[in-house]
């Protein structure tokens, strides 16, 4: 028996090696934790005025026509 390690979804502690839904206690919470990113209540944090200010610098320097989306525009 590995040491016991506390779910990130539901706080239960658990045996790492007997889960087949690492680091969850289940598939269930794995499907939780998952369900939050799709319905955008978790995230990365971005630092919006930032990212807009990086990408007119990269426009400016490289002479890019490249958009916010990535694609390339004329």
């Amino acid at each position: 028996m590995m040491a016991l390690i506390k779910c990130p979804m539901c706080g239960k502690m658990f045996d790492s090696e007997a889960s087949n839904a690492m680091p969850f206690c289940s598939k269930r919470c794995r499907l939780a934790d998952l369900n939050g990113w799709f319905s955008e209540e978790r995230s990365i944090p971005v630092d919006i005025e930032r990212e807009l200010e990086r990408q007119a610098e990269n426009l400016v320097e490289n002479g890019d026509s490249e958009t916010s989306d990535g694609s390339y525009g004329n």
